[in-house]
């Protein structure tokens, strides 16, 4: 099978190591009947049920595939799933980024730092569930709960009456840790004027707010489940809720931190930090935020034309929102689909019934992400069927490949042992019946091979024709007489490869 450059050079990139991304020429280690033994598997495996476990039916292939003559091991879990969706049976969900760590938060004295967070209450009266949602406030530096307030939702309205509360009590805190929820980020619009630092938790990482976080683990063990019996049902639940939770913060505020500390959190509450150390922390907290987002600069690498590039895109569509998040979110999108998005986005904001409240870098970012998102998934599904797909065009590209594969290792093999190619062709050529070696094919590949040999220099020539001398001697099928005559038309030919012809003049 004759093979294209391309391929050829693709695999070279690949099996030399110097690809970047990943090698779709790669080959599979499994048959096309083990790939189409997995896939009537799972055609038997789904006719008869309505959910599929992927773990469960993988489980089940190697318990058949182990009953099989094959000596292949099973294949795993993702190699299944490619199989699976390179023959377009079963569609997997592109793995969502992740974001990186974030170090934890320094406490400092009470109501130097207020974190809020919300949490579902579920009370079942008789055969119904109803659900509310509590917000407490939580000092980290006294590990007190000073404040608790009920609602339908974690609202902006029941994030800020659970923030006055507690500012009612023991004066407004120094600054409140919140998460980026829309009702959080909604009413510390209205807080944060006020003189307090807001600070975010960062998304995917709720080590920020561990400890209130743990309460809530704690609240559940201590007071879940929570059935009610009887009339009136919404009253009750409400009431009781209210009283729960209520009589969960006073006692827990009332305990003892540990054994070395005298002092309960509610005690630790009255403490009054002096003007100097107010001052203090929050010049730490303010001047932390600051280094934070300098470091996040530092730490996000892009080219100068992706800037430029997103820098146009933020100013031709008139984008509203914080430029570093923006790149950042923007720093797993292709270029090219960037470009995309900006064109889908002006075609929506055309539109008279746009609003335009949603000209956002949010709203860019959503277009950017889902186009990427699909872009990967058509890229994953295309390496699958090259790999594991039946039809008539996968399996072509496979001997395509293996093809690629063969003559590249062949070439990489010459290049590493020459003079074994040499005494091959030699063995060949001597085989020849004397009418055929006028034309032999043979001829031209022992040339090829000594002119190989002859641009390593002198000394490596001088070596690999030494070894080639000495596997022509170890050649136990030829008699010494024929031995000896392969080791001088070797140095014929080397003679006339070293001594170019006289060209022949015609005046």
């Amino acid at each position: 099978m004759k093979v294209s450059d391309s391929i050829l050079k693709r695999l070279e990139e690949d099996l030399s190591g110097n690809s970047a991304t990943a090698p779709p020429s790669r080959l599979s280690q499994y048959t096309d009947e083990q790939v189409q033994f997995v896939v009537q598997i799972w055609k038997e495996y789904a006719d008869h049920r309505q959910k599929i476990r992927f773990t469960a039916f993988v489980k089940e292939l190697r318990k058949r595939w182990r009953r099989q003559s094959w000596l292949t091991p099973p294949p795993s879990r993702q190699t299944v799933a490619d199989m699976l969706n390179g023959n377009d049976i079963r569609v997997p969900e592109t793995a969502k980024k992740k974001m990186k760590y974030h170090e934890p938060v320094i406490k400092f004295f009470p109501n130097a730092q207020a974190c809020l967070d919300g949490k579902q209450i579920d009370i079942r009266i008789n055969d119904h569930t109803h659900r509310f949602t509590v917000e407490f406030v939580k000092d980290l530096a006294s590990d007190a709960i000073t404040a608790s307030e009920f609602g339908a939702s974690e609202s902006a309205e029941l994030v800020e009456k659970a923030f006055r509360h507690h500012s009612q009590i023991y004066g407004a805190p120094l600054s409140a840790l919140v998460d980026n929820g829309s009702g959080n980020k909604k009413a510390m619009v209205n807080l944060g004027p006020e003189g307090t630092l807001v600070i975010w938790a960062h998304p995917y990482r709720p080590e920020t707010k561990g400890q209130i976080e743990g309460e809530f683990g704690q609240f559940e063990r201590l007071t879940w489940p929570i059935v009610i019996e009887g009339l009136d049902e919404k009253t009750m639940a409400a009431s009781f809720a209210k009283a729960t939770v209520e009589m969960y913060a006073m006692l827990r505020s009332q305990t003892p931190r540990c054994t070395q500390c005298p002092f309960t959190p509610a005690e630790l509450m009255h403490y009054q930090a002096g003007e100097l150390e107010i001052a203090a922390a929050f010049e730490f907290m303010a001047a932390r935020q600051e280094q934070k987002k300098l470091l996040k600069e530092r730490r996000l690498r892009i080219t100068q034309e992706r800037q430029e590039l997103i820098e146009s895109v933020v100013k031709e569509r008139q984008l509203r929102g914080n430029m570093l998040i923006f790149k950042k979110a923007l720093s797993h999108i292709e270029s090219q689909i960037i470009r995309q998005a900006e064109i889908a986005f002006a075609v929506q904001a055309g539109h008279d019934h746009f609003d335009e409240s949603k000209r956002t870098m949010m709203y860019f970012c959503g277009i950017a992400r889902q186009m990427q998102e699909k872009k990967d998934q058509q890229k994953k599904e295309e390496i699958a069927r090259r790999r594991y797909g039946l039809d008539q065009k996968s399996r072509k590209n496979r001997e395509e490949m293996l093809a690629a594969q063969n003559e590249f290792k062949a070439r990489k093999e010459f290049e590493k042992k020459p003079w074994v190619s040499l005494v091959k062709n030699l063995v060949s050529e001597t085989r020849l019946a004397p009418e055929f070696k006028r034309f032999s094919i043979f001829r031209n590949q022992i040339d090829r091979a000594l002119s190989f040999m002859m641009k390593k220099g002198d000394q490596h020539f001088a070596t690999m024709l030494e070894k080639a001398e000495r596997m022509i001697m170890d050649l136990a099928d030829f008699s010494l007489p024929i031995r000896f005559e392969m080791v001088e038309f070797v140095k014929e030919r080397i003679d006339k490869l070293t001594i170019p012809e006289a060209k022949t003049v015609t005046l």
